[in-house]
């Protein structure tokens, strides 16, 4: 059954100091929503998605680390495969923060590279496409089988890619398997 927001326990104080405790929590949670917009407005190409809707999805890169990608994907042979991992193992406070990084193969023992970060409220799949959507649009060659992407066993991770990057390779990390 579903119930809307005044039912809901969090919502329905029992005394003036929970009223003035909710709605200091809606202030703070609207301040920080309004920083990210401005945030967002005066560092340009940062801010890719951002969802407050039911929850929170916000997709953060920079745009010279893409720029930089596109231009070794032109460069690789394409029988060179370049190898990206993606996990959600950080918690921040009531949010989940999701990293997709690659290998760089010109560094000197392949360092990892971070490419992108998902902040969300959720871990469902719904919450994980639009990392993947916005890297496909704007990494073309991410959707290709010149990438493979490794990820924990997580159901909803793996239904993403399916849906967004149906081209890539997606392998599992080998810690997660050992841990089964």
């Amino acid at each position: 059954m579903e119930t809307s927001g005044e039912d809901q326990p969090e919502f329905t104080p029992r005394n003036i100091r929970q009223a003035h405790n909710i709605k200091a929590k809606i202030v703070s949670q609207r301040d920080e929503i309004f920083a990210t917009v401005t945030w967002g407005n005066e560092t340009p190409g940062v801010l890719q998605y951002m969802d407050i809707h039911d929850g929170i999805n916000i997709v953060t890169t920079h745009p010279q680390m893409i720029d930089h990608l596109n231009q070794l994907f032109r460069f690789m042979e394409s029988s060179d495969p370049i190898i990206f991992f993606y996990d959600t193992t950080y918690s921040i406070g009531p949010f989940f923060l999701s990293m997709l990084s690659f290998q760089h193969p010109s560094f000197k023992g392949n360092r990892i590279v971070l490419l992108a970060s998902l902040i969300h409220t959720y871990t469902e799949r719904a919450d994980h496409e639009p990392i993947f959507y916005k890297i496909r649009k704007l990494v073309p060659n991410f959707n290709s089988s010149q990438t493979v992407l490794v990820t924990d066993r997580e159901g909803s991770i793996l239904n993403a890619v399916k849906a967004e990057c149906p081209l890539l390779t997606h392998v599992y990390c080998w810690n997660h398997i050992r841990k089964v």
